[in-house]
This record gives structure tokens, C-alpha cells and sequence, in this order.
């Protein structure tokens, strides 16, 4: 990206370069007049992406003067003396923003961001730009993303918190003891589209605690299960993300664990399997958190209705569903059910490994937490098994399939029904024709007559 700064101070100058430089990624033209400013934008070589006005004396002539020679297609930063209100919006137009001289900085990385969020700016680096190993890509590696609304709960922290400009640059938007109201919630979420805030790796155990306390007061209160589950979704999200990053450590174990009570308490109060049908449709989110969430509960409603339900059922149903697909590097792997299913996409080799590996390692994962209900690694390691042994990892089949592991894959298998046939007409009619070929047998011929008595079909 190719940035003119038009700014006389000569310390002003370095200072805002330099950090566009180094934040925003961009080569920077250093321009002192407004004639200068001008020609170097029309006929530069190479082309000028943006424009940073900082002309001091006589800013708002200055813009007027630019943008009549140049036009309004020029992405453009305007800085002013506090916040003028003499240009109307019919001269700005909606490639310029305006910030406050004298805050400078965080105004500049407020004003690229909204012009990244709304495409008039492209991203300061293409994917791939940096390469794995390089600075660049270790440094980006020291932050972890949380959704908006997650760090917004929480808010004030003690530490500082990101926004992310492009793949491997970050600014600082919100300082030690910074505090949010609801218009900042406005501005930087829903106004401004920023889905995810950053926080350092270092300073992510405070967060973790608070926001276990918030999962706390919803074990107390809620009794919904559609928000219950939309909050275990969140959960997902966030677990997902910082398996990759920090790891699945004690205090991030202590706040999934602190989510399935939730879970399993609103479970016991509407374990019914059509209840627990009709309170999940409203569940949103990526597929993988939405279907994790969905087969614990449709595997919980499932064994109600087989007989078996109770809380130590509920605990290892609904705590396998939130880990099996955990350790998916790739989200969209989590779509795949068999091995058939994944070579037509030809993904590559390491993406079958991927996807071939994640019932062990999610097993394994299991199997150090802390306090998990047992087997819960059994049902985990199975749940790409078949009873024909057609499944992986190992080609088990039968009777050596453990009794829970065949009620989860029957839910697994009703979770992905529902997700892939959203918005066509098909009922559960239709899930059972298809299951029947692959559950024919035993406990699985069970589970779906249950489904069948519970729907009809």
C-alpha cells in the first residue's frame, strides 16, 4: 500500500510515518505543500492508494482544494484541530474520515480500519505475505482473537486490547483500565462491522477469569436451553481458538467445564429430545461451534428417550460433543463425515492427516482434563466409527463400539442432517431413510426408533 502524507512539521512527519510504516505496512510518500500533494496524487508512479492530510493552518481550505483537483474517489484521512463541523457530508463523501489532531495516532488506526471494513482500502498485506517463521509471523502469533461481544462482557481489563489492521499488523485501540459503554459497543461492533478483538497471549488469564464468573451467573439464571446453547457456541469459539494458540490449560479447562454445568443443568430441566429439536433451530454461528453444541444436546435428548438419561450420561454426552471436533485445525473439516467424503474434495495431504488424526488427539485431550466424567475419551475416539467397520480410526465395529459412542454418532449424524438441510423441505423422515443404511444394527437400529417414535417418520 502506497500512503501520501502531507504533513509540513518535520517531527510530526517521522512520527506519523513511522508508524505507518511499521503498523499500517505502507511505503509513505512524504509531501510538505499542497501543490506537491496534488500532482504526486494524480500522476505518482507508482499509483497512491490513500491519502493523510495533516496541513496544520487552513486544513479545511486545503481538503476543499485537493478534493476539487482530485475528486472523491481518493480514500483520504483528514486532520483537524478538534473535530470541525464546517464540511458537510455532500463534501466529504464516504472515503474520507476525520480525525482529532491530537490524537493523532488512534485516531489514524480508527480511521484505516473503517476504511478496510467498509472496502475502500484494501488489507496492508495479501495473505501469505509473511512467511511462517518470519518477524512478522512470530509476532502476530503472540495475540489470540476474542468475538466482540465476549471481550465487551468483560470489559475493563487490566491489560491492553487490539484491533487488527491486516494479517500480521495490530494497534493498540484500548488501554489499561479503558472502559466501554454502549456506544462504543455500537461504534466498533455493529457500526463499524469488527467482529473479533485482540488481546496478548500474556495478558489472556484475566480474561479467562472474569468471563468464567459471567458463565457463572449464567449456571444461576438461565434456564433456556437456546441461550444456553448460544452461549456454549461462544464458548466453542473461544476454546477452539485458544487450543491453537495458548492450549487447553487448567484455567481454560476450568471455564469449559464452568459452561457444561450450565449445559447439563438446563438439559435436566427440558430433556425431552423434540424440546431439545425445537430449542436448537435458533442456535447461529460457524458450523463447527453450532454442530459440537448441537450433538451434545441432541445426544442427551437421545438417551432420555432410550432410558439411559441421567446427569453422568448428560456430562459425558454433551462434553464429548464440545471436544471431538476441538483439535480441526481447519473448521471446515468438521463438515466431513467419512474418509470418502474428504478425498473427493482433494484437500491435500496435510489436511487428511488433519482431519484423520482429530478423534486421537481429541481423545487424548480428554483424557488430561481435569475432572472429566470417565469415558468420555471412548465416546470422543469413536465417533467416526461405523458398526459395518467402514469408520476410522480403527475399523471397529459392532459390539466393540462403546454404548454411548453409538447414541452420540446417531445424534452427530441428526446435528448434520439439520445443518445441511436447513431452509430445504425435508423431515426427519428423511434422516432416518438415510441412517438406516448406516445404523443397522444393535444399540444404533435402537437410537433410531426413539427418533422414530419421538417424530414419527
Amino acid at each position: 500500500m502506497r500512503i501520501l502524507l502531507f504533513q509540513p512539521d518535520a517531527k510530526l512527519r517521522d512520527r506519523v510515518g513511522f508508524w505507518l510504516e511499521n503498523t499500517v505496512g505502507a511505503e509513505v510518500v512524504h509531501i510538505t505543500n499542497l501543490p506537491d500533494a496534488i500532482l504526486e496524487t494524480r500522476d505518482g508512479e507508482p499509483r497512491v492508494d490513500a491519502v493523510v492530510m495533516d496541513p496544520d493552518r487552513e486544513a479545511i481550505q486545503a481538503y476543499r482544494q485537493f478534493r476539487k483537483e482530485i475528486g472523491k474517489s481518493m480514500p483520504l484521512i483528514l486532520c483537524l484541530e478538534g473535530l470541525s463541523g464546517e464540511l458537510s457530508t455532500t463534501e466529504t463523501g464516504p472515503k474520507t474520515r476525520i480525525i482529532n489532531r491530537r490524537e493523532i495516532i488512534s485516531g489514524l488506526a480508527e480511521a484505516f480500519l473503517d476504511l478496510q471494513t467498509s472496502g475502500a482500502l484494501p488489507s496492508s498485506e495479501p495473505p501469505g505475505a509473511a512467511a511462517e517463521g518470519s518477524s512478522e509471523f512470530e509476532s502476530a502469533k503472540q495475540f489470540v482473537r476474542i468475538r466482540s461481544p465476549l471481550l465487551i462482557s468483560v470489559i475493563p481489563l487490566k491489560g491492553d486490547v487490539y484491533l487488527r489492521l491486516s494479517p500480521f499488523k495490530f494497534v493498540k485501540m484500548f488501554r489499561e483500565g479503558d472502559q466501554f459503554d454502549d456506544a462504543d459497543l455500537e461504534k466498533y461492533w455493529r457500526k463499524k462491522g469488527v467482529e473479533y478483538f485482540y488481546l496478548k497471549r500474556t495478558e489472556i488469564t484475566e480474561f479467562l477469569e472474569k468471563y468464567k464468573s459471567e458463565i457463572l451467573k449464567l449456571l444461576r439464571h438461565a434456564t433456556d436451553l437456546t441461550q444456553v446453547g448460544q452461549a456454549e457456541i461462544s464458548v466453542h469459539e473461544l476454546s477452539h481458538e485458544l487450543a491453537r494458540t495458548i492450549g487447553v490449560n487448567p484455567l481454560v479447562q476450568s471455564v469449559i467445564a464452568s459452561q457444561m454445568q450450565a449445559t447439563v443443568a438446563a438439559l435436566e430441566k427440558s430433556p425431552r429430545l423434540a424440546d431439545v429439536m425445537s430449542k436448537i433451530r435458533a442456535l447461529q454461528g460457524n458450523y463447527l461451534h453450532v454442530h459440537s453444541v448441537m450433538a451434545g444436546h441432541l445426544a442427551c435428548g437421545l438417551a432420555h428417550e432410550m432410558g439411559i438419561g441421567n446427569r453422568m450420561t448428560f456430562q459425558k454426552l454433551t462434553m464429548a460433543a464440545f471436544l471431538h471436533d476441538l483439535e480441526l485445525r481447519d473448521p471446515e473439516l468438521a463438515r466431513f463425515d467419512s474418509i470418502a467424503e474428504f478425498d473427493q474434495q482433494l484437500l491435500g495431504a496435510a489436511a487428511k492427516k488433519d482431519f484423520l488424526d482429530h478423534p486421537r488427539k481429541a481423545a487424548e485431550l480428554a483424557s488430561v482434563f481435569y475432572e472429566i466424567p470417565p469415558d468420555t475419551d471412548k465416546i470422543i475416539l469413536q465417533h467416526h466409527e461405523r458398526p459395518n467397520q467402514s469408520g476410522f480410526p480403527h475399523r471397529i465395529g459392532g459390539a466393540r463400539i462403546f454404548p454411548l459412542a453409538a447414541i452420540f454418532m446417531v445424534a452427530h449424524e441428526l446435528a448434520r442432517f439439520h445443518l445441511e438441510n436447513q431452509g430445504r423441505k425435508t423431515t426427519v423422515g428423511d434422516f432416518l431413510k438415510v441412517a438406516a443404511i448406516q445404523f443397522d444394527s444393535g444399540l444404533f437400529r435402537k437410537a433410531l426408533v426413539a427418533v422414530k417414535q419421538c417424530f414419527g417418520g
